[in-house]
This record gives structure tokens, sequence and C-alpha cells, in this order.
């Protein structure tokens, strides 16, 4: 990924907040933006799942790769993340435990070590997909919503529907909404679906309720090992930004490895779509790190600098790359190889984007001031 210059800069329907201050992390964090904040820094992609919800290996398919030949090198995996249910669950039980009491804890655990105030917790519909649960999607989001109540102010909950249920997908995030106050529709997911996300008569009924009741959609749009991801392109999405202008989409993992520029190219042309960063942890090349910061330089000198939000898509790399990590390339690693950020692209980054997504102004969580 080239660093390049382009086209500049947007206005942001937001006010930037002014100064270190509004940015700064906790000294350990990020020495040198030690001020207190005046808003939270938030992790726009973030998962959370008690193990025992799965009865089988939902992690299985990761581990599958075509033989190799001898004398050739073995696989390089994705930034570590999760190759099997075993092996999930034996790194996720060594300090806490299986169930959604004890990740919540180690996701909380995550985010304080980071500086993260708030997440944007997506759950993901895996009703249709094959796997094999103990808990239904209405479920799951219903433990994920006292998750968030029992901890005020740090977790913004997101449901995705799988549009293979039909009518009963409507039906279902309708009752959503109103039982547990869900805040978009996500993440959506086109790789489970076989089908094209600008799909009219499948896709744009849920698209419609999401406009009425006011939720935002945060779409996969990244290619994933072992599916058929085409239609995770996020050119797939310019018919959804277009025909629904009030729905804000956040095209998440921004099109990594290979639509990135496209996902540039669509958040500087379209004021409801915004973009993660989730996923870059990803050894797409040999530098991840020098990838990354170069892609979200290019955001933030395009009028995409007003879309651009720090995600992790915890917990899958969190193996390799803890929370604290992620935000230190961007605090402190970015500066050591020179491209540092300022402080209002920061605040951009972690903060404003986010708040500009959601459609709302979100104070610090208690105690977090």
């Amino acid at each position: 990924m080239s660093h390049e210059h382009g086209f500049g800069c947007g206005v942001s329907r937001r006010a930037v907040l002014v100064g270190s201050g509004a940015v700064a992390a906790a000294a350990a964090a990020t020495p040198g933006l030690a001020a207190p904040r005046k808003s939270p820094w938030i992790d726009a992609h973030v998962h959370l799942q008690g193990y025992d919800w799965f009865k089988g290996d939902i992690f299985g398919a990761a581990k599958r790769h075509p033989p190799r030949r001898p004398g050739t090198p073995p696989v390089e995996r994705n930034g570590g993340g999760a190759r099997s249910f075993a092996e999930a669950r034996s790194d996720s039980g060594k300090a806490y435990g299986f169930d959604l009491a004890a990740q919540t804890e180690r996701l909380l655990d995550q985010m304080d070590a980071g500086g993260i105030d708030t997440a944007i917790l997506y759950a993901m519909d895996y009703d249709y997909t094959g796997a094999k649960l103990t808990l239904p999607h209405d479920e799951q989001v219903a433990a994920l919503a006292r998750v968030r109540d029992a901890h005020p102010g740090r977790f913004i909950l997101f449901a995705a529907i799988d549009p293979r249920r039909g009518k009963a997908g409507i039906e279902l995030l309708r009752r959503l909404h109103k039982d547990h106050g869900i805040a978009g529709m996500g993440e959506f997911a086109p790789h489970f679906f076989g089908f094209a996300p600008n799909d009219r008569e499948r896709c744009y009924p849920i698209y419609e309720l999401c406009a009425e009741l006011g939720l935002h959609i945060a779409p996969n749009c990244s290619i994933i090992a072992n599916t058929v991801s085409r239609f995770c392109d996020p050119l797939y999405f310019e018919d959804v930004a277009f025909d629904f202008p009030q729905v804000n989409l956040c095209l998440t993992s921004s099109g990594i490895p290979h639509w990135a520029e496209s996902a540039i190219a669509l958040a500087q042309a379209k004021p409801n779509v915004f973009l993660d960063v989730g996923d870059w942890q990803a050894k797409v090349t040999r530098d991840p790190v020098g990838n990354v910061l170069s892609f979200v330089r290019r955001a933030l000198d395009t009028d995409a600098r007003h879309k651009i939000m720090f995600g992790s898509d915890y917990p899958v790399f969190s193996r390799s790359v803890s929370t604290k990590t992620w935000v230190d390339v961007f605090t402190i690693e970015a500066a050591k190889r020179g491209a540092a950020f300022s402080d209002t692209e920061l605040q951009l980054l972690f903060s404003d984007n986010a708040q500009d997504f959601l459609g709302r102004d979100l104070a610090l969580p208690p105690g977090r001031a």
C-alpha cells in the first residue's frame, strides 16, 4: 500500500474537539497524551460470546488448507487468530473461563489496557450457517444486552440478521430493537449468504426496516479464508448507500486485502459510508503495521478523514495482537516510524468518527474521566 495524499479535507458533520486533552489516553497506554479526556475512545468493531454457546467447532474451517508439496514453506496464518475450537477454548480459558461472564471480563481487561472506553459490540447471526448452537441468535443478543446494561457506557450493541430468514428475519430485527434497544444491524456477513447484499428482494426489506427504526448497518467487507467472499466487495454496498442515504454503513475491515481503494473511494463519495481497520492485523503483507499506517494516512488525507474508525475485530487477533498493541500502532509505533498522527487526527480515528457513524454524542462511561 503506497503512501499518497488525496483530495484534501472534507467538513465533519460534528465539531472536532480541539486539543490533545480530548484524545488523551492513560499515560501508560499512550505516553504524551495523558491529559483528561472529554469524549470516549471507541473500538468500533468487537465481538463477544461464550464458548459454551457452541456445541461444535465453529473455527474448524480456518485450519483447512490444501496439502503442501514437499519442500514448500508452511502457510503463514493470519495474525495468530484461533485455528480450532479447542485452541480457542484453551487460549480463552487460561486466565479466565469459557462462559460469557468470563469472556466479558477478558474483553473489558483488554479495553482497559488499551485505553478504550467504549466498544461497538457486533453479534453474529450463526443460526443459518450450520453451526451447532446451544443458544439461538435472539438469546445470544439478549445475553449481550444484559452485559451492556451491566456495564453502563462501555458497549453499544448491534444485532445481525441473516437475510435467509426471510420475513421472519424482519420480525426478529423489529423485536430485538423493541426488547433490547439495539443500535444497529451487524455484523452483516455476505460471505455466509451466497447472494449479493444489493439483492433487492432478499436484502432491501432489512435495510428498509433499518431506515424506519434508525438503525445503522455494519457489513463485513474483507476476503475471508474458506468462504466465497466476492459478495463482501465494498462496491456491492454502493447501491445500498445510494438507496438508503439515511442509513450509515460501516464497511468493516475496509476491503482488506484487495478492495481497500474501493472502500476509501466509497467513503469519500458517499456521506453515509464509514470504514474501520479491524482485520488489518492480518499478515497479508510482510509489514502489517506499515500497511495499516499507510492506509489510515491515505484515508486521513482525503475526504474520508471523517469516516475512518479504529477497530480491532476482537477477539479474532487477540492471541497475537492485544487491544493495547493495536492502539499503540497508531499512538506510539506510528511516531517511531515517522508517521505520527496529529491529536486532531487521533480524535477523529478513535472518537469523533465513530460517534458520527452512530449518529450520537457519547459521554465518557462512569469512572472513565
